[in-house]
């Protein structure tokens, strides 16, 4: 299993299908120009044969797999709800009387 220091960063190649398992600490993941943040404890599928940028946010250790850990909230690359949330949140901020 990788380890990271912050603010490193480490680009992978051809791993679709595969999943991305934060161990520990917290990484930014790049994909097809989104953006997913996981910390402990999470995991997500890569559905994309584009190149995967991973940046640890804090000393993180991270596993590439072939089956997904058992737990709630694994989620697919494919569907970034995390960014949708953001965004969904920013145009709240702009519509609110001020």
């Amino acid at each position: 299993m990788p380890l990271l220091a912050p603010d490193e960063l480490l680009s992978l190649d051809k791993i679709r299908g595969r999943w991305i398992h934060c161990e520990r600490g917290l990484l930014w993941l790049t994909v097809d120009g989104n953006d997913i943040i996981l910390k402990s404890g999470m995991s997500c599928r890569v559905n994309t044969q584009q190149r995967v940028v991973i940046q640890a946010l804090s000393i993180a250790r991270f596993a590439i797999l072939e089956n997904p850990v058992q737990q709630p909230g694994a989620r697919s690359v494919r569907r970034p709800r995390l960014g949708r949330r953001l965004l969904g949140f920013s145009v709240r901020l702009g519509a609110s009387p001020g």
